[in-house]
């Protein structure tokens, strides 16, 4: 596949057998590429991201992809969990958007994988808890790498009515329930579209909107 340009609405990929990205790719701004059980080569110069990047994937080759500031980099579908393989660091300069649920089976949350190299985190964190009450000690992993690097996120929106533990960030990519009940942080409506309409997900279990 040459150059491959997503400028609106949702381009979905699901090719199990993989593909082969050999030219520029780019994401624009509201544009989403799901890669749906996708074995992905992006081996082309680079791969932008200014709308999102979701779904549960595999990205091998060494094109260098960006999270730009105006991107999301979304693991999962849009309702469950996921997991998002990159051969190639990514520069994690927007919203990485993360789910959590704590009887999920196996994995617990969204997930991005770096299978070589130096992970940089960056950007805000978003998570959000689409399953049960948390409980003390419930230790979620959201960041898997070789190695870290010294880095953080410029910002952390975590579930509101618990105490977090984020210490472990750039050690093994952690999140660790400490308290339960701890002082409020907002909770996000993620914004996102589908098939050329706006869609807004949030936690139910944290609140409601009224008719």
């Amino acid at each position: 596949m040459d150059d491959l340009s997503v400028v609106q609405n949702v381009l979905n990929i699901g090719m199990s057998g993989g593909f082969n990205l050999s030219g520029n790719v780019s994401v624009a701004p509201g544009a989403i590429l799901n890669l749906n059980n996708s074995v992905a080569t992006a081996s082309g110069k680079t791969v932008t991201i200014n709308g999102t990047l979701e779904g549960t994937a595999i990205i091998t080759g060494n094109a260098a992809i960006v999270i730009s500031a105006t991107g999301t980099l979304a693991p999962g579908p849009f309702a469950s969990i996921g997991t998002l393989t990159f051969a190639t660091a990514p520069t994690l300069n927007g919203t990485n958007f993360m789910k959590i649920d704590r009887n999920g089976g196996s994995p617990l949350a969204d997930e991005v994988i770096l299978s070589s190299g130096t992970l940089a985190l960056g950007g805000t964190l978003v998570v959000t808890n689409i399953g049960a009450d948390l409980q003390v000690n419930d230790t979620f992993t959201l960041f898997s790498a070789p190695a870290f690097a010294a880095s953080s996120f410029n910002s952390l929106q975590l579930p509101a009515g618990y105490t977090w533990d984020t210490s472990q960030l750039t050690n093994n990519g952690t999140i660790r329930v400490s308290a339960v009940g701890g002082a409020p942080t907002p909770e996000p409506i993620i914004l996102q579209t589908q098939a050329g309409q706006l869609v807004m997900s949030w936690n139910q279990a944290a609140f409601s909107l009224a008719s």
